[in-house]
């Protein structure tokens, strides 16, 4: 899919949070994995777009569980679980990090948990 596809275009001005995940916050205690993800999903660009349709028939785009996982632990260290990406990793933007609508707190804990187990 092309960045000049309607669909992209949609989701690039339509500012709205799909399936109602909260907006990303940054957590203060994992700085270096909040930078990971945002140079990850900056540096993915076209590559994330992978459509999957809700129960609403609402198109939404993922970022690929697998790839964003296998970054993050080359960069941080520590592994996450790829069905936490897939069901809470969720871009409605490609205009960079002050677009991105994601929600990253059940990865962070998830992460911490793994950590302290």
């Amino acid at each position: 899919m092309a960045l000049d596809d309607p669909r992209v275009l949609y989701i690039q001005n339509s500012g709205r949070i799909a399936l109602g995940l909260d907006h990303y916050q940054p957590d203060p205690h994992n700085q270096s994995t909040n930078n990971a993800i945002i140079d990850f999903i900056n540096n993915y660009q076209v590559n994330i777009l992978r459509l999957y349709r809700t129960q609403s028939s609402l198109t939404h785009d993922l970022i690929p569980g697998a790839d964003i996982v296998q970054y993050v632990k080359r960069r941080e260290g520590f592994d996450i679980p790829a069905v936490d990406v897939h069901r809470h990793i969720l871009m409605t933007t490609l205009s960079g990090p002050e677009g991105l609508s994601i929600s990253l707190r059940h990865i962070f804990s998830t992460a911490q948990e793994i950590d302290q187990a």
